[in-house]
């Protein structure tokens, strides 16, 4: 059985100066015949005035794209901003009720491009005027400029922001100075009095 072709409706042009029914038909991107077809009153479309008002059919607006996938019950999806001008954006996928959480980055640059560095570290903290660090862990490469590691630690709902810096393995418990992204778990995780 075939489709029913879509309902074509008309708009209405007033023709100016120098139209033909070619230039009006490609003008709004129609094909001449269906043009002519939807103009009945007009006896001879090579001779047409300007003042003289034209049918332009037109197909109606696609229908809406449907919603995107509603999240997944229970999981949140961040986005961690470049904090870096060579960074491109990193994300992490989270469940705070499991508790687990995921860092990945695409299209980075090799650690020891940021002076003596060679791993990434993804830092789930609290930012206050002393930061508290909850967990830390080393992204591992898994392929050209992607970095990507998981963690499932008991203190997430305590945690406001993901940091992601270039460190040397081996770093101390405390993020450095080479900071590349960051992203909120307020709306994620925290649990607010």
């Amino acid at each position: 059985m075939a489709e029913n072709p879509r309902k074509v409706i008309s708009l209405t042009y007033v023709v100016q100066k120098g139209d033909t029914m070619y230039l009006i038909a490609k003008r709004f991107g129609v094909a001449l015949q269906d043009l002519i077809a939807a103009n009945p009153q007009i006896k001879d479309p090579n001779l047409i005035y300007p003042g003289q008002v034209v049918n332009v059919p037109v197909a109606p607006a696609p229908p809406p794209a449907p919603h995107p996938t509603p999240p997944v019950s229970g999981w949140c999806t961040l986005c961690l901003y470049p904090l870096h001008p060579k960074c491109p954006p990193g994300s992490a996928l989270v469940l705070p009720q499991d508790p687990h959480i995921m860092v990945a980055l695409m299209g980075m640059p090799d650690p020891s491009a940021w002076t003596d560095c060679d791993v990434y570290t993804a830092w789930v903290m609290r930012e206050t005027d002393d930061p508290v660090v909850f967990f830390w862990f080393d992204l591992l490469p898994a392929g050209r400029g992607f970095w990507i590691n998981h963690h499932s630690p008991k203190n997430l709902g305590m945690s406001e922001v993901v940091l992601v810096t270039a460190e040397n393995r081996g770093h101390g418990d405390s993020p450095g100075s080479m900071r590349m992204h960051k992203g909120s778990l307020r709306t994620c995780c925290r649990k607010d009095p």
